[in-house]
C-alpha cells in the first residue's frame, strides 16, 4: 500500500512540475491536486493506524508512527 501511495504522490508532483513549466493549469486542476495530496496523507495515516491496531506497529517506519501520534493529538 505504501508503494502505491508513494507512486501516486510522485505522479502528482510530476504533474505540478509540468504545470509550473507550462501555463499553470486551471484553478480546478490545481485544487484537485491539492485535494489528492491531502487524501493520500489521510490514507497513509489511516493505513498506519490500522497496521498498528493489528499489532504490526513494531514494523512501522518511525515517520508513520509519528504521523499517527500527531493525528491523535490534533483529533483529541
Amino acid at each position: 500500500m505504501e508503494e502505491r501511495i508513494q507512486t501516486a504522490e510522485s505522479d502528482i508532483h510530476q504533474r505540478r512540475l509540468v504545470l509550473c513549466q507550462d501555463h499553470g493549469g486551471t484553478e480546478e486542476e490545481r485544487a484537485a491536486l491539492v485535494n489528492a495530496m491531502s487524501g493520500l496523507r489521510v490514507l497513509r495515516i489511516n493505513v498506519a493506524s490500522w497496521l498498528e491496531q493489528q499489532n504490526l506497529g513494531g514494523t512501522l517506519p518511525t515517520k508513520l508512527r509519528s504521523q499517527i501520534s500527531e493525528n491523535r493529538t490534533t483529533n483529541n
